[in-house]
């Protein structure tokens, strides 16, 4: 017999050894705290603050839109299992609200008042204007994502308060870096300062506010529904009348829209990338980098 439970022994314990250090349930960091959010920027800040002390789950892909995504059985069941559920705005992916969850954190209620930019809101059948709503994309600012840091240690830490060291610590760090990526983004674009932007959609006023360029008119003003030919020869009459250089399209949305105003109006086409995910523009930093470098190139 106890030769048996020595030849148990040395067949299993090995075994028990490798699933210690590669089943990642198994992990003493994560503790079964998970979040769930939504789209690739929300997810790269949180992932910042909770460091290794939780799971961070994304519900979209780098091409999904969450202005027009139709969320799915798993997704309801990925916030419902969920430590907590952290999404963007009302007017962003505000349907994932709608699902049960332990406890809901919008990202856009953290940040002062005194920071948020507003737009035009339309119905989204009609078209209808309806006054102006707070613009949900603050992720484009570095100093924006900064001012919500630290209500969003507290929000977390009131969901795992034995994390509270962590979230705080790790959100000093990345406000530095902020700090960081802020200094680096302005002097990328101090050669176009003042330059006329047409955007796809309303995705970037934070950034074109805080680096000082125009936001001169947008292709879409409500993502995923197509302008009127009136509206595209208004967009047309605009980049010529303001010498536009350029019109962006974005990767989650039709680009033919673009593609029309580009063509009719002499101008280039770039590509602007409000949610990332992809190589190249995986982080945060990373993402801002990028859409810097477009808008440097597009507008010289």
């Amino acid at each position: 017999m106890r030769n048996i439970i020595i030849s148990i022994a040395i067949v299993l314990v090995p075994g028990l050894v490798i699933a210690f250090f590669l089943i990642p349930s198994l992990s003493p960091g994560h503790e079964g705290i998970v979040y769930v959010t939504t789209v690739p920027p929300a997810a790269e800040i949180l992932k910042q603050v909770v460091g290794d002390r939780a799971k961070v789950v994304r519900l979209l892909s780098p091409t999904d839109s969450p202005h027009t995504y139709e969320p799915t059985p798993r997704d309801r069941e990925e916030v419902e299992r969920a430590t907590g559920l952290v999404y963007v705005a009302e007017d962003l992916d505000g349907w994932v609200a709608r699902f049960p969850a332990k406890k809901k954190v919008e990202l856009l209620k953290l940040l002062p008042r005194k920071c948020i930019l507003f737009m035009k809101e339309h119905h989204r059948e009609a078209g209808e204007e309806h006054g102006e709503v707070a613009d949900p994309h603050f992720w484009t600012d570095p100093l924006a994502v900064k001012a919500i840091l630290p209500k969003l240690v507290d929000a977390l830490s009131e969901l795992d308060p034995d994390g509270s060291e962590t979230y705080r610590a790790n959100a000093e760090r990345f406000a530095a870096e902020l700090d960081a990526l802020h200094e680096e983004l302005s002097r990328t674009l101090a050669p176009v300062k003042g330059k006329p932007v047409i955007l796809f959609h309303p995705s970037f006023q934070y950034l074109l506010k805080r680096y000082g360029l125009e936001m001169a008119g947008v292709i879409e003003e409500f993502p995923g529904k197509e302008a009127s030919p009136r509206y595209i020869e208004d967009v047309k009459n605009l980049i010529q009348g303001k010498g536009v250089k350029a019109v962006f399209t974005e990767p989650q949305l039709n680009p033919r829209p673009a593609e029309v105003v580009a063509g009719e109006a002499g101008v280039k086409l770039f590509l602007l990338d409000p949610l990332g995910g992809v190589e190249g523009r995986k982080t945060y930093a990373d993402l801002l980098r990028y859409n810097a470098g477009v808008l440097l190139e597009a507008l010289r």
